[in-house]
């Protein structure tokens, strides 16, 4: 599993959207969608809200569950994993990355046999935790290493 390296929240939706491989509807985001993640990537200084918002209007825009990798001041994890176990999901998930400081490092993303990109994934696909739980470790032992020199 990659991340694929964004500037901002609306280049990360849009690298999803336009890589999801699960609906043939041609997803795209428009721009009043843009304008409201540009308005939920000002609240990085309130992060459980701005996730929040972000997850409940990717679902409701784009029929996707979004979950959210961050830095809970320990450790990274994700932060809405618990969502997944409750059994009220769509269809379909993504995932997104967020730095120690709460800006966005970018979506998550496999690359599959003729290096097809795949940023969306079906609910059945229980292999994809594997890969977040192997990125999630990685991330951890970088992180642990940076605040030991730091």
């Amino acid at each position: 599993m990659n991340v694929w390296a964004c500037q901002t929240l609306v280049e990360s939706l849009r690298f999803i959207l336009f890589n999801n491989k699960n609906q043939n509807n041609n997803q795209t985001l428009t721009d009043n969608d843009g304008r409201t993640f540009d308005i939920i990537e000002q609240f990085s200084e309130c992060p459980q809200k701005m996730f929040k918002m972000l997850i409940k209007h990717f679902k409701e825009l784009y029929d996707t569950d979004l979950f959210i990798i961050n830095f809970d001041g320990t450790k990274f994890d994700v932060f809405n994993k618990e969502s997944y176990l409750q059994g009220n999901q769509k269809p379909n998930m993504a995932f997104l990355s967020f730095n120690e400081d709460n800006m966005i490092c970018g979506p998550l993303y496999v690359t599959i046999g003729n290096e097809t990109i795949h940023t969306v994934f079906s609910y059945d696909n229980l292999h994809i935790w594997n890969h977040v739980d192997d990125y999630l470790e990685e991330l951890n032992k970088s992180s642990k290493f940076f605040f030991f020199f730091s």
